[in-house]
C-alpha cells in the first residue's frame, strides 16, 4: 500500500513538474542558446527535484521531535523518545528511497522539457501543452486512484 501511495504521489509531482515548466520554457530556451546541452538541462532538473525532496524528508524526519515533549506531558507513563543514531538501516532506506522518488517524479519531465529547440521556444512557435499521451495515462490513473471506495 505505501508503495502504491508513493507512485501515485510521484505521478502527480510529475504532472505539477509539467505544468509549472510551462512556465519556464522561455529559460530553457535560453540556457540552450548559450550552450546548456540536454544532459546539462536533464541533471539540472534531475537535482532541482532530489534538493526538494531531500529538503522535505529531512523537515519529515525531524518534526517529531517537536511534538514528543507534548504527548510525554499530555499522559502519565507515556516517555516517546526518537533515537537517529541507532537507525542507520532507516537513513539508507530513507536516502534509496529520495533517489528512486526523485527519478520517478523527475525523469519524464526532465526529459520531455530538455527535447525542445530553442529557435521555437524563442519566437513563441511552441505549444506547451500537458497533453501527451503519457501526461493523460498519468491524470487517468490519478484521478481512478483517489475514488471513494
Amino acid at each position: 500500500m505505501a508503495a502504491f501511495i508513493l507512485l501515485v504521489a510521484c505521478f502527480n509531482f510529475m504532472n505539477n513538474s509539467m505544468a509549472v515548466a510551462g512556465n519556464r520554457l522561455k529559460e530553457i530556451g535560453v540556457r540552450k542558446v548559450i550552450g546548456g546541452r540536454k544532459k546539462e538541462l536533464v541533471m539540472q532538473f534531475l537535482q532541482r527535484r532530489s534538493s526538494s525532496a531531500s529538503w522535505r524528508w529531512a523537515a519529515d524526519l525531524f518534526s517529531p521531535n517537536i511534538f514528543t515533549e507534548g504527548w510525554n506531558g499530555m499522559w502519565a507513563g507515556l516517555d516517546i523518545a526518537i533515537i537517529y543514531k541507532d537507525n542507520t538501516s532507516l537513513f539508507v532506506a530513507l536516502f534509496v528511497l529520495i533517489v528512486v522518488t526523485s527519478v520517478l517524479a523527475g525523469g519524464y519531465p526532465a526529459f520531455y522539457i530538455s527535447k525542445f529547440r530553442p529557435i521555437e521556444i524563442l519566437r513563441g512557435t511552441l505549444k506547451f501543452r500537458g497533453t501527451t499521451p503519457p501526461t493523460k495515462s498519468l491524470l487517468v490513473f490519478n484521478s481512478a486512484s483517489r475514488l471513494p471506495q
